[in-house]
């Protein structure tokens, strides 16, 4: 799961998992709140963290005692990156309520939620400039607020001799472990801390994760590097041969640039379907061919799978038996998958004209979820399309002017609508890339995309246009869901939000912005994303992200 903290109030991004709601962030951090508690003479709540700076009766002495008047040079934070992710219209908010909600000019903020981060940058580049645009990834969670749920930023000040620290938002006090370094070294020692020297961090927060390191360091190359779920090419086999060797071109660079750790796997169809072993030691195309007239049982997978059961680890595969040989991690698949992209040849003369070649993508994509179902976990669907479904389940073959085709486009659709929804209950995203001179009937395919978080983009060919959106999209996590938290000062409020989100009821709300067993419903506005998937960019480019505006007002005195 990832969180992003841009330092501004708007500060949280997060993500459900389809097996329960908004995923909260662990709150351990009962220092604060038990200080709050004997400050006002009542006792303090019995619990059992390991995480506390100090224990129970000394907690409101260590408040007391905190010095937060060293605060964070201006010039020490680093916004970088910040000015693409946020615009803000004012760097100070009116203090009368007339000014801010009749003024000529809205308060507000543009922020680009998903925009891409920037590139590693060369050895040669100057390394003031990296570090300003680079945005630290922290594997463990963020210290929050007991009282409002914000987290810490440049903009709290922090005494990191005793660990305790104020928030921006409401200035309460706050006691946390993490932060009680003592204090040395440059700037306080707050350089140790990502978070309160950058006014953009990423957190990645995995289930069952535990604390993790207080330093940065983002996914690489590395274990748990990858996406989190499996990635799976569904490939047209059916194309001119300019188109196919654009496309293996484009494939050959998308695959290359994939992470280390990251889960493959390839299919192709055309009149059949073509599902390649990865596992294997052996840089050699080798597939198992399955029909492309009708939708794959579970025999049909039995058939293959089955056959190598007890080589539960041949060639370092991914696990759970002979699923393994066609599903791997790219650095133990990175020849086998070559020779599969290469081994993509065009249809030749005797397939007749691309539109009336027999391609069977519904059987295709239902193979391939099949396949991710076997091994388990969440994964991303990649189709590759170089011209309309016509045969096999979802298929349309007749004309526009023939009498079947009102009958078979109906029959088309229902068979893609029951498919979207069997994959969207799977944790699975369709993304659909179409290149080519062809159409591939795009209306027909929307709903498996809408169904499940994923996209439809029609690009001109199998070029560079087609190469980026795909490499986002191999890249992209998997997740459904995802609800976007404002927090704000008391009595500000989020008067407007303009871009594809709905608001949420307050129940929901309470549920998407719980953190332990303490609800923050009063102290932030949060609505939900239209689309299911966050990292998903509705425009025909993967550079142009989606934009959000916010508009804030100053609250009504009750």
């Amino acid at each position: 799961m990832d969180l992003m903290d841009m330092g501004i109030g708007l500060d949280a991004i997060r993500r459900e998992n389809e097996q329960g709601p908004l995923i909260p962030l662990r709150h351990d951090k009962h220092a604060g709140r038990d200080a709050a508690m004997k400050a006002r003479g009542g006792a303090a709540p019995a619990h059992s963290s390991a995480s506390n700076a100090v224990a129970g009766s000394e907690l409101y002495d260590t408040l007391s005692s905190a010095d937060f008047s060293q605060e964070v040079r201006v010039d020490a934070v680093k916004t970088g990156i910040a000015n693409r992710l946020a615009r803000i219209s004012a760097s100070a908010f009116p203090a009368d309520a007339i000014v801010a909600n009749c003024g000529a000019l809205p308060i507000g903020a543009i922020l680009s939620l998903f925009a891409p981060a920037p590139a590693p940058a060369d050895a040669d580049a100057d390394a003031d400039a990296a570090n300003d645009d680079a945005v630290p990834t922290l594997r463990r969670d963020p210290a929050s607020c007991y009282h409002c749920g914000a987290f810490a930023s440049a903009s709290c000040r922090v005494d990191l001799t005793l660990g305790a620290w104020r928030c921006a938002l409401c200035d309460v006090g706050n006691v946390d472990a993490l932060y009680a370094c003592g204090g040395g070294g440059s700037n306080g020692g707050r350089d140790a801390f990502p978070e309160l020297t950058n006014a953009v961090v990423e957190y990645h927060l995995e289930s069952g994760s535990g604390d993790g390191s207080a330093g940065g360091g983002g996914g690489g190359d590395g274990e748990g590097g990858g996406n989190g779920g499996v990635v799976f090419f569904v490939v047209d086999d059916a194309l001119d041969d300019d188109e196919a060797a654009l496309l293996r071109a484009s494939l050959s660079r998308v695959a290359s640039g994939l992470d280390a750790s990251q889960s493959v796997g390839f299919v192709t169809y055309a009149a059949s379907v073509a599902v390649y072993e990865l596992g294997g030691a052996s840089a050699v195309a080798s597939a198992e061919v399955l029909s492309g007239a009708k939708s794959p049982r579970a025999a049909d997978l039995d058939a293959f799978l089955g056959k190598e059961e007890e080589d539960d680890d041949d060639g370092g595969g991914d696990g759970g038996g002979s699923i393994g040989r066609f599903i791997a991690p790219a650095r133990a698949c990175r020849a086998a998958l070559e020779a599969v992209i290469s081994s993509i040849k065009p249809a030749g003369r005797s397939a007749g004209p691309v539109a009336g070649r027999a391609r069977c993508a519904g059987v295709a994509i239902e193979t391939a979820a099949a396949m991710i179902r076997r091994r388990g976990g969440p994964g991303r669907i990649l189709v590759c399309a170089g011209g309309p479904c016509t045969r096999g389940p979802g298929g349309v073959r007749a004309d526009d002017e023939s009498e079947l085709f009102d009958f078979e486009r109906a029959t088309a659709a229902a068979y893609v609508d029951e498919l979207s929804s069997t994959i969207a209950s799977l944790d699975v995203t369709v993304d659909i890339i179409s290149g080519g001179r062809e159409a591939i009937g795009a209306a027909r395919l929307a709903p498996l995309a809408d169904a499940t978080g994923g996209s439809v983009v029609l690009v001109e060919d199998f070029g560079a246009t087609f190469e980026s959106n795909a490499a986002r999209a191999a890249a992209r996590r998997p997740g459904r869901g995802p609800a976007v938290t404002v927090r704000l000062s008391h009595g500000v409020q989020c008067a407007r939000v303009i871009g594809p989100v709905r608001t949420m009821t307050r129940e929901a709300a309470a549920a998407a912005t719980r953190c332990g067993s303490t609800a923050f419903e009063d102290a932030s506005d949060v609505v939900r994303l239209k689309t299911n998937d966050p990292t998903q960019v509705r425009a025909p480019s993967a550079r142009s992200p989606e934009r959000f505006f916010f508009f804030f007002s100053l609250a009504r005195e009750a």
